[in-house]
């Protein structure tokens, strides 16, 4: 069986999940093959836990590749940080490997300011730029 624990700040979109076959050669290098039928396989997925396992229905001898997608959930996101580091951990077998991906969002707010003087008058032009980070 296949454990994936994803961070709790991310939604899973259980429409993605894929498997893949791997053809691996003796120097290492591998290449994708074949798309896995979905009934060769079932996945359970604990929305509470942040949790997907996935268990091949027979025996399996060779190499797989797992991709799914999951998406940011803008409720967990704290507005005031423009940046995030999400932590993923797999397990097959007794092993396991992390991984982290850290994410970069524009501001909520940015102000400028630029003096401008002419012969009688002092001014200052003001620029407010909004919702770099695309937050709704």
């Amino acid at each position: 069986m296949f454990t994936d624990n994803y961070d709790n700040r991310l939604i899973l979109d259980d429409s993605s999940m894929e498997v893949y076959e791997l053809d691996v050669y003796s120097d290492g290098s591998v290449d994708e093959g074949s798309l896995v039928d979905d009934s060769d396989y079932t996945v359970e997925h604990d929305t509470d836990n942040h949790q997907i396992k996935l268990t091949f229905k027979n025996e399996i001898d060779s190499a797989y590749r797992i991709q799914y997608v999951t998406d940011i959930d803008p409720d967990k996101i704290d507005s005031s940080e423009t940046e995030f580091d999400y932590v993923n951990d797999a397990s097959f077998n007794g092993l396991s490997d992390s991984d982290t991906v850290h994410v970069e969002r524009g501001s909520l707010v940015e102000k400028e300011g630029e003096s401008t003087q002419d012969f009688n008058s002092d001014a200052i032009d003001w620029t407010i730029t909004m919702n770099k980070a695309l937050m709704s």
